[in-house]
């Protein structure tokens, strides 16, 4: 098992050399918290021979292996802090062939050209690598924050194993058709560097540091090694989302039902500091906090293609010491098995400056959840060890160490056909169709920045 400490700091990352460890069961490389953002966090890999440094997102929310090249001019590459520069690298392979856009939801975009390279962290080295070196890039975000993303999101069951060999000589393949999604992943469970294609997500109490483990499940990391998690099937692996189906979601009192014909699904991503949850689901949370101050966004440039900029339209301005605002209901997932996945107000009011709080989640104002469906970043995640199983096609959830009270809990919503809830019934809202594939790096960024200029 590899795991991979998570640190969160406002400093320069750590240097590679301050890695922890070098035999593959135990071996740990620090991340960083995005420099102006809250709960995003970055890896340091390098890539080529002799290796470049760049910090990624791990991001079980996307699909791409990606990172910004030298060969790039926009004003987004021009900031970046790390390019790729394929000239510098003696392992490098041309693969002449271009890599599908990708559009995400806070309107980065990028496009490049296919390469495969070694790649090395946290103490392994992997040869032949296959990844996009983005040669068209663009982010409303800060570009210092990140130069590119490691998507670790579920491989479709029927993906064959990526087209890269050992040794680079897989003439005959056409790199354009390969879905590279957990092409990374793949090859450390196919090399034997990890015991099994499994990530376990754990972020500590005060949420400035913590682990992502790789290859293997870290009791050490929840709060009674004793008890398993609970495990929830990935129905329809896409190589994409960790998504399994909801049979409602309740705040306080009302549940929100999923609406006939639609198909309610929870989105789990690493890669998103904050989520997306119906407007209506939102509203009642804020509702119950007697401090909540709707406060609206920016719009983002329009994009081009792809799904709406302006994907949230506001956030909740919460006076962080205001009486009631950690007395707020908690927001409970309610599976189809008959349990409940629980998040307190303690956990989802998040500070963004000085004794100014948001509710840490976003409104789905364009719509781009499905049903009624919910992507939830580390401000969920926080509370549990959380395990993504891509074996398995599952995902699984414990209370997480220093993490106190139900997070798990039986469901006052049971199944699906013939199911009972307590409380009101609040049918879901029509939401338009769409698929978000890609990772959603919030702009937290923007949250404090708008917040901060508005106070």
């Amino acid at each position: 098992m590899a795991r991979i400490p998570l640190v969160a700091s406002v400093n320069a990352y750590s240097p590679m050399a301050a890695m922890l460890g070098s035999s593959k069961a135990s071996i740990s490389v620090p991340l960083d918290e995005f420099r102006h953002s809250v709960t995003e966090f970055r890896a340091q890999v390098g890539i080529g021979t002799p290796p470049q440094y760049f910090d990624v997102i791990m991001d079980t929310g996307s699909s791409d292996f990606w990172v910004v090249s030298s060969k790039c001019d926009s004003d987004s590459c021009k900031q970046a802090t790390n390019a790729y520069n394929d000239e510098l690298s003696s392992t490098y392979q041309d693969q002449d062939a271009s890599s599908p856009p990708l559009e995400y939801a806070d309107g980065t975009s990028m496009s490049g050209t296919l390469a495969i390279d070694n790649v090395s962290f946290a103490g392994l080295n992997v040869s032949s690598v296959l990844f996009t070196q983005a040669t068209n890039y663009s982010t409303p975000g800060d570009p210092t924050d990140y130069d590119g993303i490691i998507g670790l999101g579920i491989p479709a069951p029927s993906q064959p194993l990526p087209s890269e060999s050992s040794t680079g000589d897989d003439s005959d393949a056409d790199p354009s058709s390969e879905n590279i999604t957990g092409s990374l992943l793949r090859r450390l469970t196919t090399e034997a560097l990890i015991q099994s294609p499994l990530v376990g997500y754990y972020i500590a109490p005060g949420d400035r540091s913590g682990a992502i483990t790789l290859g293997a499940y870290d009791s050490s990391c929840t709060a009674d090694p004793t008890v398993g998690p609970l495990w929830l099937d990935v129905p329809q692996p896409s190589g994409g989302s960790w998504a399994v189906p909801l049979a409602a979601v309740q705040v306080g009192d009302a549940v929100f039902a999923t609406a006939d014909g639609e198909s309610t699904m929870a989105i789990f991503d690493t890669g998103t500091a904050f989520g997306l949850l119906p407007p209506d689901v939102l509203d009642a949370m804020a509702a119950a906090i007697p401090s909540a101050k709707k406060t609206p966004l920016p719009a983002s440039p329009p994009s081009s293609s792809g799904p709406p900029a302006a994907a949230a339209s506001y956030v909740y301005v919460v006076d962080c010491i205001a009486a009631g605002a950690l007395d707020a209901p908690a927001l409970q997932l309610m599976l189809p098995g008959g349990a409940s996945l629980r998040l307190s107000a303690a956990e989802y009011v998040v500070s963004v400056a000085l004794e100014t709080c948001v509710v840490g989640f976003l409104p789905d104002s364009a719509g781009l959840l499905q049903g009624g469906s919910l992507l939830l970043g580390n401000t969920f995640l926080k509370r549990f060890y959380t395990v993504f199983d891509a074996g398995a096609a599952r995902v699984g959830f414990a209370l997480a160490r220093g993490r106190v009270g139900d997070a798990i809990v039986p469901a006052t919503v049971t199944g699906v056909g013939g199911s009972t809830a307590s409380g009101a019934i609040v049918s879901a809202q029509p939401h338009r169709t769409g698929l978000l594939i890609a990772a959603v790096a919030w702009g937290a960024v923007a949250v404090a920045t708008t917040l901060l200029s508005l106070l």
